[in-house]
């Protein structure tokens, strides 16, 4: 057995460090109107801001202070020249100010080694529910995401109800499992885990995800040709990058991906074209400080720019991360932004790799800041802070990270 684990690359393991592993996935439940992906966070931080447990490290929070100050002036501002914000302006911000407090709160007490156990083990488990998934499509069954018995069952317009046509594991959409499969797939090649690597890059091929084959290509090409190791290892990187290409062309299971791929148009693609069209109907002052209304979607639908672009098949705008910032925010909150993804890369280049990965994320997700972006956050501060300790946690508790 302790074979097996030191193989996945699970070892000892954490309360805080399981549940922030399992965030991404508890976090599209609900009791209620009680969401938990602001609930979780929320009760984590208040359990360690009273509790005495001992931080494993010390940061200096500098950039995340001045994101949450820009945020909050420009959400007074805006309160003005609105006029009269609806309710969910108030709402979202609310929201967003809560994911950003628990950020800082609960980053100082993470433990690198347990918190990579941990996502190691709900990445185990996550593949062999994509696995079931395909079997189940092999047999000509539907599928819908593999709800949690524990949870609080799922509301009838919840997206884990709906009927999908590709493997998604626990997730609502092949694109949130690639998200979140990227992180034990970066842990395998660092820890030269090939094995474990191709299980996890093919059953990613598997989910016919555009953007998970664009991720494995990132990973791959960027550890070969920007991380220090020995000739033999790259050298298998790249076989075992050939043949995953390969696999991808030949294989009935994984040529969904590639298809869909083929098939797509850029400029009707509204995750990456969607951005683009809006930003042709902004003015100079909107492009510095952001739009004056609550939201993009309220931009688009008030000034006409919705006759102008791509909704999705429920009349909605579909707008990613990056450029709900530009048009939220203006380029000035994008900056700052984006600066808190550049901490991550100054502060330890090693994590490329991965880096490279979520930034790409950034344009073809929505979530500017939410779930998945305090999961990208924590677990990459953590990473670049205490890599040093990965393995090894001795001294962890009595070294002061300083993050310029």
């Amino acid at each position: 057995m302790k074979k097996i684990r030191e193989f996945f690359g699970i070892q000892k393991m954490g309360w805080l460090e399981l549940i922030i592993a399992l965030y991404p996935i508890l976090s599209v439940y609900s009791y209620g109107k009680f969401l938990l992906y602001l609930a979780i966070p929320l009760i984590l931080s208040v359990i360690l801001f009273v509790s005495n447990r001992p931080k494993a490290m010390n940061y200096v929070l500098k950039p995340f202070f001045v994101l949450i100050g820009y945020l909050m002036l420009h959400f007074v501002i805006w309160m003005v020249v609105i006029s009269d914000p609806p309710s969910y302006y108030y709402n979202s911000h609310i929201q967003l100010f809560v994911i950003m407090f628990s950020l800082v709160i609960i980053l100082p007490y993470l433990n690198l080694n347990k918190l990579c156990s941990c996502i190691n083990l709900i990445g185990v488990i996550c593949v062999c529910g994509l696995v079931y998934h395909t079997l189940e499509l092999m047999l000509g069954h539907s599928i819908t995401t593999i709800a949690l018995h524990f949870m609080p069952e799922p509301n009838e317009s919840s997206r884990v109800f709906n009927i999908v046509l590709r493997p998604v594991s626990f997730f609502t959409e092949p694109q949130t499992y690639v998200s979140y499969m990227i992180v034990p797939l970066f842990l395998a090649i660092s820890r030269k885990n090939l094995i474990c690597a191709l299980g996890i890059s093919v059953t990613i091929l598997m989910s016919g995800s555009t953007t998970g084959i664009a991720m494995i290509a990132i990973m791959f090409g960027s550890y070969i040709l920007t991380t220090k190791v020995g000739f033999i290892y790259r050298f298998l990187l790249i076989l075992a990058f050939v043949e995953l290409g390969y696999l991808l062309m030949t294989s009935e299971y994984t040529t969904a991906g590639l298809d869909k791929m083929n098939d797509t148009d850029l400029s009707e693609n509204m995750r990456v074209a969607n951005g683009f069209l809006v930003a042709r109907f902004m003015s100079l002052s909107d492009f510095i400080f952001g739009v004056p209304y609550a939201n993009a979607t309220d931009f688009c639908f008030g000034s006409g720019v919705a006759d102008q672009i791509i909704l999705d098949g429920t009349g909605s705008v579909f707008i990613s991360a990056i450029w709900v910032a530009i048009i939220q925010y203006g380029l000035i909150g994008l900056f700052i932004y984006l600066n808190l993804y550049y901490q991550i890369l100054k502060i330890d280049k090693s994590i490329f790799p991965y880096w490279f990965c979520i930034v790409i994320v950034l344009f073809t997700n929505p979530d500017f800041i939410g779930a998945n972006f305090l999961f990208i956050i924590l677990f990459s501060f953590t990473y670049v802070n205490q890599k040093e300790f990965l393995g090894n946690e001795k001294n962890i508790y009595s070294y002061n990270a300083v993050c310029k």
